[in-house]
C-alpha cells in the first residue's frame, strides 16, 4: 500500500507541474489502480465488521476503512478520473488576454489580484477567468457530480454528500445540529468582521477611485475581495493589510 501511495503522489506531482497528455493519462490509470486498492481493503474491512467479538477502537477502524464510493464499473470509474482529470486541466490551462499580453494563472493572474488595486482591471480579471474556465467547466462538473452519485448509490450511500460526510464525520449524527449551533456563536462575529473590512474597503476606493460606484446594499464586490486574493497576499501587501482589514 505504501509504494502504491508513493506511485500516486508522483503521478499526481508530475501532472501539476507538467500537464501534458502523457502525464494526464499516468495519473489516470494510477487513480484507477489505487481505487482498485481501496475497494479491496474496504470490503474487506466490511467482512471484518460483521465478527462479534471486536473491541470498539477497533470496529471504529474498520468502518473509518469501509468507506468507500468510488463507481465499482472499471469504465465509469475511468470515465470519472478522465471528467476530473479534464476540469483540473481546463481550470490550469486558462488564460486571458489584455493589451497584447497573455495573463495564465499562475503566476500573471495571482500577481495581479494581488497588486493591482484598480477595481476596473480586477473586474475584468475576477469575471474574464470565471467566464474563461466556468463556462467550460459546468458540464464537465455536473457529469463529474452524477458519476460520484452512482458511485456512492452502488456502496450504499444515498448519494455523494451522504459518503462524505461519513468519511470526514464518522459516527457523528447531529452534524447538522452541531453546525447550526456553531454558525449561531461565530455570526455576530462574522457579521461585525464584515461590516468593518466593507467600510474600510469603501473609505480606500471612494478617496483613491472616486468614479468607482461602491455598492450601498451592503456587499462587498467580489473582485475586491475574492479569497484567493486574501489566501495569496503577502505581509508586505500594504494595501490589504490597511485596507481590507
Amino acid at each position: 500500500m505504501r509504494r502504491l501511495n508513493n506511485e500516486y503522489a508522483n503521478a499526481e506531482w508530475d501532472v501539476e507541474t507538467n500537464m501534458t497528455n502523457e502525464t494526464e493519462t499516468k495519473h489516470v490509470q494510477m487513480s484507477i489502480k489505487a481505487s482498485r486498492s481501496m475497494k479491496e481493503i474496504a470490503f474487506k474491512a466490511r467482512e471484518q465488521q460483521k465478527l462479534h467479538y471486536l473491541r470498539k477502537d477497533t470496529r471504529r477502524r474498520l468502518r473509518l476503512m469501509a468507506q468507500f464510493s468510488d463507481p465499482t464499473d472499471r469504465n465509469v470509474l475511468e470515465q470519472l478520473e478522465k471528467t476530473r482529470s479534464a476540469l483540473e486541466n481546463i481550470y490550469a490551462a486558462g488564460t486571458l488576454q489584455k493589451d497584447g499580453k497573455v495573463y495564465n494563472m499562475e503566476p500573471e493572474l495571482t500577481k495581479l489580484m494581488q497588486e493591482e488595486r484598480d477595481p476596473d482591471v480586477l473586474n475584468w480579471a475576477w469575471k474574464g477567468w470565471r467566464n474563461e474556465t466556468g463556462k467550460q467547466m459546468k458540464t464537465l462538473y455536473a457529469e463529474m457530480v452524477k458519476l460520484l452519485n452512482l458511485g456512492a448509490v452502488e456502496n450504499e450511500f444515498s448519494d455523494y454528500v451522504d459518503a462524505w460526510k461519513k468519511s470526514q464525520f464518522d459516527d457523528t449524527p447531529e452534524l447538522l445540529q452541531m453546525c447550526e449551533t456553531l454558525w449561531k456563536e461565530v455570526s455576530p462575529l462574522y457579521k461585525r468582521l464584515h461590516a468593518f473590512v466593507r467600510m474600510r474597503l469603501k473609505d480606500y476606493y471612494t478617496e483613491h477611485y472616486p468614479n468607482y460606484k461602491f455598492p450601498t446594499d451592503g456587499t462587498i464586490p467580489a473582485h475586491l475581495l475574492d479569497k484567493d486574493v486574501i489566501e495569496r497576499a503577502t505581509a508586505s501587501d500594504v494595501h490589504l493589510r490597511d485596507a481590507r482589514l
